[in-house]
């Protein structure tokens, strides 16, 4: 009976954990919802009735639009973010030549980025460190002096990037597509590239040291001048 009662004490623990997990979860996400939704109408507002989309650069509805945009994509989940930056690619307000919305030199550290639309996206000198960019859409974005130390780029598509002088350090790489993108002078030690696509990529100046590039395909790449070792040249297919 001591057993029992012992057995059916745990169980009751464990499935009042278990409601308490499911209750912060569902808070979370509830939160998350109303965030989102509270970012899209202030945006609209920003658009419709202060000339977002017409404002001269340094303009202060501009700022405000970076302000609450960086605030939120720190908030939200994957999901959520993805959705955020699908509006303002529809809305023309990043991705462009002269981006509505600037995200350069942004702290975006740790934020959960994956599968994200960024193509186009001016995010120089911008803080990515522990980011999580997994399966995200980077074509063309400018990365120059980017900081992705520890980022997942794992399976991103960073075709005709332009990553000159960026820290990625330990950032994980993997079957990410990098097919003309310009990493000169990227910082690249302990990165993460198996499997990764680096034909006709300039690598010149980048510093490869300890990075895995097996089964790396370099056709056509830039390697003049990087530092790499006999043993990682082995590795990858040129």
């Amino acid at each position: 009976g001591l057993w029992q009662l012992h057995v059916q004490n745990h169980s009751d623990q464990q499935l009042s954990q278990n409601q308490h997990q499911s209750d912060q979860q569902l808070s979370q996400d509830q939160q998350r919802a109303t965030i989102l939704q509270t970012y899209i109408n202030n945006m609209q507002d920003l658009l419709l009735n202060h000339n977002l989309a017409t404002s001269a650069p340094g303009a202060e509805v501009r700022q405000v639009a970076r302000v609450q945009t960086l605030a939120t994509l720190g908030s939200l989940d994957a999901g959520r973010n993805r959705i955020v930056l699908q509006f303002l690619q529809g809305a023309h307000l990043i991705g462009t030549q002269d981006s509505v919305i600037d995200l350069s030199n942004a702290d975006l550290s740790k934020d959960d980025l994956s599968g994200a639309d960024l193509s186009g996206v001016d995010l120089s000198g911008a803080t990515l460190s522990g980011a999580i960019l997994s399966g995200a859409n980077l074509y063309g974005a400018n990365l120059i002096d980017a900081d992705l130390i520890d980022a997942d780029l794992s399976n991103a598509n960073l075709s005709d990037a332009v990553l000159t002088g960026a820290f990625l350090g330990s950032a994980i790489m993997n079957h990410a597509t990098l097919t003309d993108a310009n990493l000169s002078g990227a910082l690249m030690t302990g990165a993460h590239l198996n499997d990764a696509h680096l034909s006709r990529a300039d690598l010149n100046g980048a510093e490869l040291a300890n990075t895995d590039l097996s089964g790396t395909d370099v056709s056509d790449a830039g390697l003049v001048t990087a530092s790499l070792t006999q043993s990682q040249l082995d590795t990858v297919h040129s």
